[in-house]
């Protein structure tokens, strides 16, 4: 039984492959239902019957030479005269001088007096000057402060200037 059905089938498919493939007039074999082409390709020129182009490599077939590309020919490169730049510096802007307080002048020799309401003593060129806290010396320089080891002098004419600190000996 198996036999028969295999043989069955095996007929059913060679004359399906009769209808659907024939042979044409020249005994080639071509699709019974003929289709036309979805698209044709457009007239192509082979590339062996195409000729080089000026400065195009020629065309071969041999993969295992290597040919050199040709020499290219550099063309003068011609410059175009340029008026000549000065740089140009930008204006500088000067800050204005802002002036500064004068350099105090007198060397911090030391200190006395009461805890309370001590007395500075300061030197210069010779003459020795004696301040409390808050008097002026010199007319430009102020005491501000009294410490053991140094003192705050400010400014008469600055009054906004922080003070200067001057240690002993300096």
């Amino acid at each position: 039984m198996h036999e028969r059905i295999a043989y069955a089938v095996t007929v059913l498919f060679v004359a399906t492959g009769f209808v659907v493939l024939r042979p044409d007039k020249e005994g080639i074999i071509s699709a019974a239902i003929a289709e036309p082409p979805l698209f044709s390709a457009p007239d192509v020129t082979p590339v062996s019957d195409a000729e080089p182009r000026s400065g195009a490599y020629a065309i071969h077939r041999n993969l295992f030479s290597f040919d050199e590309p040709p020499a290219r020919v550099a063309e003068p490169i011609v410059e175009t005269p340029r008026a000549v730049e000065m740089p140009v510096e930008p204006p500088r802007i000067e800050a204005p001088i802002v002036p500064q307080p004068p350099a105090f002048d007198y060397k911090y020799i030391g200190r006395f007096g009461p805890e309370a309401n001590p007395i500075a003593a300061f030197a210069r060129q010779g003459e020795i000057v004696n301040a409390r806290r808050g008097d002026t010396i010199d007319g430009r320089f102020i005491v501000r402060t009294i410490g053991v080891e140094s003192v705050d002098i400010g400014f008469v004419a600055f009054p906004a200037a922080p003070p200067q600190r001057v240690g002993m000996g300096q």
